[in-house]
């Protein structure tokens, strides 16, 4: 037996799992912590940082799981490590940027001012899912993408709470884009709910979102498409050969509730989209559903 089978099926033994009455397996009743399985000789070796649970920071961990370092600042995800060791996620109301000492080198907090919980008006980035620096689309490092890091813009992903009836009567958490300079400036934004009719919505799909939006009670809104991912196209082979909606600059994203991907160009159409029907075209009923 290989080391890696013999490593799984210790695993298995020292997870105890509760089976239900009905035949089937439910969640382990032992949950195993820290690192559980490490081939150096077959993980591309490195670091990995992480928020912790309940906003409480976030950890750079080796291979082994020792903690390397914590970062009490950051609070929400993405949380990423740039070259030259500068640490940029979501903090507090704000994407805040530091170097590796902890000196702040760059925030924005300026997409729209909220009350905070005691009533005053603050001002906050309202960041949510993802954010990407210019020259990484990825939103990893890659010798062939790395990101500025004493530069360039920032692509956010955000929220705004509105009302638009045509969508639902009830008001919306609705995704917004931003990208923002150096110095704070916003340079390019677009709201989700504007392009409704560019989505692919079938007349039943809207009638559900009408009466079902995904109404949360805790803050008073609706996730109505909880776009998730967020990215810069980048470099591309398809933009090279002469296809304009790929253009580096353009943006794409993926909603979860809705099972699109789609690109939005920097006139502000969606240019290119899958789903939400996989019935829409040969080529997507090849792929054939794409589901959350």
């Amino acid at each position: 037996m290989s080391r890696s089978k013999i490593r799984v099926a210790q695993f298995l033994a020292a997870t105890t799992l509760t089976i239900f009455a009905s035949g089937g397996f439910g969640y382990p009743s032992i949950y195993p912590t820290g690192t559980t399985i490490y081939d150096p000789d077959r993980a591309w070796n490195g670091y990995t940082i992480h928020p912790t649970p309940e906003g409480k920071g976030a950890v750079l961990i080796d291979m082994n799981g020792n903690v390397i370092r914590r970062f009490a600042e950051f609070t929400s995800s993405p949380i990423r490590i740039m070259p030259g060791g500068y640490i940029m996620g979501g903090s507090g109301e704000a994407v805040v940027q530091l170097d590796w000492d902890g000196n702040e080198v760059w925030r924005f907090d300026r997409t729209e001012q909220i009350e905070d919980e005691d009533g005053n008006r603050i001002w906050s980035a309202r960041q949510h899912h993802d954010w990407q620096r210019e020259g990484s689309p990825a939103g990893y490092y890659s010798p062939d993408s790395a990101p500025e890091q004493t530069s360039g813009r920032t692509l956010i992903l955000a929220f705004r709470n509105l009302t638009v009836p045509e969508i639902s009567d009830k008001r919306l958490r609705d995704d917004y884009f931003l990208e923002v300079s150096w110095d704070g400036e916003i340079l390019w934004d677009w709201t989700l709910s504007d392009h409704v009719d560019e989505l692919g919505l079938s007349e039943a799909a809207r009638n559900a979102i009408y009466r079902h939006p995904g109404w949360n009670e805790g803050t008073q809104s609706a996730d109505w498409m909880h776009i998730n991912s967020l990215s810069y196209i980048g470099p591309n082979r398809w933009y090279d050969d002469g296809d304009e909606r790929f253009h580096p600059d353009n943006v794409i994203f993926s909603s979860r509730s809705a099972n699109i991907v789609a690109i939005v160009s920097r006139s502000g159409n969606i240019v290119w989209r899958v789903g939400p029907d996989y019935r829409e075209t040969r080529e997507m009923r090849e792929i054939g559903q794409v589901i959350g």
